[in-house]
């Protein structure tokens, strides 16, 4: 059964599930949006990723599981980083995600699972949100998952843009 939550950050609510999933890039970025949350308040999670060998086309599709503070983090590598600035729109790998969403079923059924709509955000691969929610329907629709839609952030920059506002006022 699949559950949407809107606008509400999933990291404050990763303590209420047994696994969270955390959309890859296959380029071992955790830099934007949610997974750089994840990689901020659980270093662990990111430490591991980092193992994982860059660039590496063979990992689209696969997941990979991380247990720290009580938690299961499942990384779930479905997209690739564009490396030009200026990126066209979807670099989501729509097979990949449905691969990892099939992996996801097949490890975690049974488990309270939390996601957020994986591939949707420009963090995560700029995908087609109704493409990307029929394939969360089409292999999830049977398991206790709850998806969270909302605006992820680059807190970098929006920690930059503060600071260049209060030496503004100065």
């Amino acid at each position: 059964m699949i559950k949407i939550v809107n606008d509400k950050n999933l990291i404050f609510d990763v303590w209420k599930y047994d696994v969270i999933l955390v959309p890859m890039s296959i380029n071992n970025s955790m830099n934007k949006g949610f997974k750089y949350e994840i990689g901020i308040n659980f270093p662990y999670v990111k430490e591991e990723e980092q193992k994982t060998p860059y660039g590496d086309n063979r990992k689209y599709g696969m997941v990979k599981t991380v247990r720290t503070d009580g938690l299961i983090f499942c990384l779930c590598y479905m997209y690739v980083t564009p490396c030009a600035k200026k990126h066209k729109k979807d670099f989501v790998k729509y097979d990949s995600l449905e691969q990892c969403l099939k992996n996801v079923v097949k490890l975690y059924s049974g488990k309270k699972i939390a996601s957020t709509i994986m591939g949707s955000d420009v963090y995560d691969g700029s995908g087609d949100k109704d493409n990307i929610l029929a394939i969360y329907e089409k292999i999830c629709g049977k398991i206790d998952i709850t998806l969270y839609d909302y605006i992820q952030r680059d807190y970098r920059k929006d920690i930059f843009i503060e600071i260049a506002v209060f030496h503004k006022k100065l």
